[in-house]
């Protein structure tokens, strides 16, 4: 790529030209701060222009930028499992990457309580007998949210009811 002309005036800090190897493209992503959890090495790119949408780029994340800019985003690179002959520096490309799902449980919002920067739930397990459940808020929306539960439960089962009434209530008893 070159930025000069013919008769023009350059200061030692324009940059009058830049060399690229097309033989080995990257693909860099912005991403937001609070999604990085869901990117390591290796992690699975598909891309596509907005022209093409039926032509498929592959390409896995080689490099995670550690560094969150000011606007609390960050950058990965991906490494293209082929060379690309139709892709060049500069393209804008359309791209969704592999995550792992997680396994949420769902319920009315008015089940949340939450205590000392911690979100739980009660469940009832016999009559007059609750037990709080430290939770993960994964998608709140107005009415009901998805929840993470905590791997180390064993003896919850899933006909279990969660209390949606009174359940501040509980907590002050639980606190005691």
């Amino acid at each position: 790529s070159v930025n000069a002309k013919v008769g023009k005036y350059y200061s030692p800090t324009d940059e009058m030209a830049e060399i690229m190897n097309n033989e080995d493209l990257h693909l860099v992503a912005t991403i937001y701060e609070k999604d990085m959890e869901n990117f390591k090495i290796g992690t699975k790119v598909l891309a596509y222009s907005n022209e093409n949408p039926s032509k498929k780029y592959y390409a896995q994340v080689v490099q995670l930028n550690p560094h969150i800019g000011s606007d609390r985003r960050t950058e990965i690179h991906c490494h293209f499992e082929e060379v690309y002959p139709d892709l060049h520096s500069g393209k804008y490309l359309n791209v969704e990457f592999e995550t792992k799902s997680k396994v949420g449980y769902g319920t009315s919002s008015a089940a949340i309580v939450r205590n000392e920067n911690q979100d739980f739930v009660f469940i009832q397990l016999s009559k007059n007998q609750f037990k709080a459940i430290p939770v993960k808020v994964i998608n709140d929306n107005k009415n009901s949210v998805q929840l993470e539960l905590p791997e180390n439960l064993s003896d919850i089962k899933s006909d279990m009811k969660v209390i949606t009434k009174g359940n501040n209530d509980l907590l002050m008893q639980w606190k005691k």
